[in-house]
């Protein structure tokens, strides 16, 4: 069959055929360069086709610029076509088939946030896709297109006009649950293709196609066990809420996927030195101190590694004198770091050590009344440093306070906590008092409470004030320049391996009030935190038996 439109295939042993149209590689003697005519196939389809054209044209005369070019078109011939730019890159296919993202997951994660964001500008502009999959988005040479506009939809357009209504709407391994034995009217048809964009994901970074359903989410199909990368099991909970089944519980918030890849990409490659929980974390200098811990699967660590937020880089320092986990560390007004407490040969421990990170030397200071591990401490503005609650041999969660004086080389036992608590976080305010957050409480430790008590250390009182929103233990707390506190990850008791939490809330003092920012990356708890400026550096944790650094803004 000839082609329309003075229009000459560059090789005629080259086309492509879906069920809809025939797609011919084409050129022009008065245009430069390659180009691709699709032309109608199968007559039933002519209103599917002609839509197809009209919405791209709709789309790109309003400024979306992430779908290719109508540079022809004739929809009154017997057999409707256009002409759009040849994409010499191919599309995601060829990268799902040559598995080209799988040695290079950074590259893979850029692309999928190129294309969510690409997704977000036609959702923007009423139009669900409903047919994505690799084959259908284009590369052209830094930008990717999305393509083959055949079962759009406006929002605004009854949704039996062009399809049946127990037909089946998008392609095989992509489709959604909700349109696999034809399509509701009743629901907006835009969550269809976050579930698509879910197992596009998928197969983009494990290079084949993707299991049928949810079954890739489960042993042995996560992205983490197929690739052999453990790093994916960081994209776990992103996948889990795209490829909800029920489609009005889906995220369908573009801009939180690509946040998310975003972020994912920056921490993908910044992993800490050490794999560690239980440690403590310390900011003095504009540099960030992580100390001591417990190396996975078990294993009482003395490792001290500093990161240079100015470089982006990480040292290892002096080791600290007792190997500790679940110690309490903080950076005096001094310049000093204090590490506190926390168990060492699998005991409760007094002890206090101060390292000198000017000359990188560690000194034994005059132990603490009471051994005690899993506390939280803080560093007050007169230089002393206050150490809370924790976890002793008797009683089993303390609420015991006290402080040391660096000065005199002595601890001073203050007012009591008003809950005995252990797994807390503590940080001090732009107001010198002390904000104790969360932890968990009962004679077993065994429930999380939301609590937050401040400390008055000029009067040495406590004042109970509204509890943050979710109660949750061994979270971090740090404190922003302007005066809010920053509550960030913990742990959710009776969820499992999911209940190491994302969530971010912040509280302000002058008010009283709590509000919820946009998660963090990874879920995490039994993690360190200290700040630098309007940034939060997250070091460590227990997620996944994997611990990757984190960078937080406060802003």
């Amino acid at each position: 069959m000839p082609l329309p439109g003075g229009w000459k295939s560059t090789s005629p042993s080259w086309s492509a055929e879906s069920g809809q149209a025939w797609v011919y590689k084409v050129q022009r003697s008065d245009l430069g360069g390659k180009f691709a005519l699709k032309r109608l196939k199968n007559p039933a389809r002519r209103d599917r086709f002609i839509r197809e054209v009209k919405e791209m044209r709709r789309l790109r005369d309003a400024g979306v610029e992430s779908i290719p070019e109508i540079v022809e078109s004739d929809l009154e011939d017997d057999r409707p076509w256009f002409v759009m730019p040849w994409c010499e890159n191919g599309s995601l296919e060829d990268r799902v088939e040559s598995s080209g993202f799988v040695a290079d997951p950074v590259a893979g994660v850029r692309m999928l946030a190129a294309v969510a964001d690409a997704l977000a500008r036609i959702h923007a502009h009423g139009v669900a896709h409903r047919d994505l999959k690799p084959a259908n988005v284009l590369l052209d040479g830094q930008r990717v297109l999305v393509a083959d506009f055949g079962l759009c939809l406006a929002l605004d357009e009854a949704p039996t006009r062009l399809t049946d209504r127990a037909e089946a709407v998008g392609s095989r391994w992509y489709i959604a649950p909700e349109n696999e034995s034809g399509m509701d009217e009743s629901l907006d048809q835009r969550p269809a293709d976050f579930y698509a964009f879910g197992k596009l994901l998928w197969a983009l970074l494990a290079g084949r196609q993707p299991r049928a359903r949810e079954q890739q989410l489960a042993t042995p199909w996560t992205l983490a066990e197929v690739t052999d990368n453990p790093r994916f099991s960081l994209l776990q909970s992103l996948q889990e809420s795209l490829l909800e089944n029920d489609p009005r519980k889906r995220l369908s918030d573009w801009d939180e996927v690509v946040r998310t890849l975003r972020a994912f990409e920056s921490v993908i490659d910044e992993r800490a030195p050490t794999v560690r929980d239980s440690l403590g974390a310390a900011s003095v200098g504009g540099r960030i101190y992580a100390i001591g811990g417990q190396a996975f699967p078990n294993g009482e660590l003395a490792t001290v590694e500093m990161y240079d937020p100015a470089d982006n880089s990480w040292s290892e320092l002096s080791p600290m004198p007792t190997p500790r986990l679940q110690l309490g560390v903080a950076g005096g007004g001094d310049g000093l770091i204090y590490a506190v407490g926390g168990t060492a040969s699998a005991q409760h421990t007094a002890i206090l050590e101060v390292l000198s990170p000017t000359i990188g030397e560690w000194q034994e200071r005059a132990s603490m009344p009471m051994a005690v591990s899993d506390m939280a401490i803080a560093a007050l503005a007169d230089g002393r440093i206050l150490v809370t609650g924790g976890l002793a041999t008797e009683p089993m969660i303390t609420d015991a306070v006290a402080a040391y004086d660096p000065q005199a080389d002595s601890w001073a036992e203050l007012a009591p906590l008003p809950l005995p608590r252990r797994g807390h976080a503590a940080t001090t305010g732009t107001d010198g008092r002390v904000y104790v957050i969360g932890g968990r409480l009962g004679p077993g430790g065994a429930e999380n409470t939301p609590t937050l008590d401040v400390y008055d250390p000029a009067a040495d009182y406590w004042e109970a004030r509204t509890p943050m929103p979710t109660a949750r233990a061994w979270l971090a707390a740090v404190t922003a320049p302007n005066g809010k506190i920053w509550t960030m990850g913990g742990y959710a008791e009776g969820f499992g391996d999911r209940g190491y939490l994302r969530t971010v809330e912040i509280y302000d003092p002058a008010t009283d009030t709590w509000t919820a920012r946009e998660r963090m990356v990874v879920g995490r708890a039994n993690f360190a935190a200290a700040a630098v400026g309007n940034q939060a550096f997250l070091v460590g944790g227990a997620v996944n038996r994997l611990t990757v650094f984190e960078v937080v803004s406060l802003g």
